[in-house]
């Protein structure tokens, strides 16, 4: 245990001797490897002759200390990728190096099985594929309009994009 929580502990244990009470307190335990490790215990005594404390369990729960360790690990594993993505991107030469890249490491990053990259045309009327991984060779449509003459109930229906040159229309 850190020394600074020392005291506190030692103090939340006299107040069980004291009155034979349960008792709750969360404090740091220090692991083999030096690491902090923060416990939420609980105290229950068990009586003894002339109802004095003979024993206390203490019952730990560090699922708020894992949850911790576990957030802390994801956010490492992002920055890795972003790292990567970056060392990466800075090797690429070209457009397509690049979209092959963002993808890859996109959907690696996002657990998906596929993904297109579009880059929008000089004259703003329609999106042009840059790369795509995870689609069959040829399925990915090189060019959308992005005014697309596909009535909405249409587009619902088969689940296709309906891509309109601003938010009035």
């Amino acid at each position: 245990m850190p020394a600074a929580e020392v005291a506190a502990v030692r103090a939340t244990l006299d107040a069980i001797f004291a009155d034979g009470g349960v008792r709750t307190d969360t404090c740091h335990w220090l692991t083999r490897a030096g690491h902090r490790r923060l416990i939420r215990w609980t105290f229950t005594p068990l009586l003894g002759a002339e109802a004095s404390v003979a024993y206390v369990v203490a019952v730990g729960d560090i699922a708020d200390d894992v949850a911790r360790q576990a957030a802390a690990s994801a956010g490492a594993e992002r920055m890795k990728q972003v790292h990567a993505l970056v060392a990466t991107l800075a090797a690429a030469d070209t457009l397509e190096q690049v979209a092959q890249t963002v993808l890859e490491q996109g959907c690696a990053a996002l657990g998906g099985s596929a993904g297109t990259l579009m880059l929008c045309s000089s004259d703003g009327m329609s999106l042009e594929a840059a790369g795509a991984v995870g689609y069959p060779a040829g399925s990915v449509e090189t060019v959308l309009p992005v005014a697309m003459p596909v009535p909405l109930a249409t587009a619902v229906r088969l689940g296709e994009a309906v891509l309109l040159p601003s938010a009035e229309e």
